[in-house]
């Protein structure tokens, strides 16, 4: 499902990141790789794996919490674990209420990119959308 290709130079790295944006999943691996199999919580979890810095985690057999508030994207984080009933995805914003809350999204699917912050909605091809929020207790 990935569409990452190997970079020549990032081959002999056993810990390149894959998935993660900023090499934080390298970071997670070095220094969690090693333990026994944990649980994680990733909050703006996209499609699971594009920008996931623990994607590789689950990979390696942890279980975990993967939350996304964007609709249109949510599908496909549901798709990407469908078949690891230990991983449970929710589909909802994380704020300092439960409730609702308007979320501006990119139209197009998987973009990874979505606000709350009411500026966010003067971009090109952005859409309203009323999603159900929860505080970090609540989630837990």
């Amino acid at each position: 499902m990935s569409e990452y290709t190997e970079e020549p130079f990032l081959l002999d790295n056993p810990f390149r990141s894959k998935f993660s944006e900023y090499d934080e999943e390298a970071f997670l691996l070095a220094n969690f790789s090693n333990q026994p199999k944990g649980f994680f919580v990733e909050i703006g979890a996209n499609n699971g794996w594009k920008g996931s810095n623990v994607h590789a985690l689950a990979l390696n057999g942890w279980s975990g919490l993967c939350v996304e508030a964007d609709p249109n994207t949510y599908p496909y984080l549901v798709e990407t674990y469908l078949a690891r009933p230990d991983i449970t995805c929710v589909n909802a914003a994380v704020t300092d209420t439960d409730g609702t809350v308007v979320l501006y999204c990119l139209k197009e699917w998987c973009s990874g990119l979505s606000s709350t912050n009411v500026g966010y909605k003067d971009s090109p091809n952005v859409e309203e959308k009323v999603v159900r929020s929860v505080t970090l207790d609540t989630l837990l």
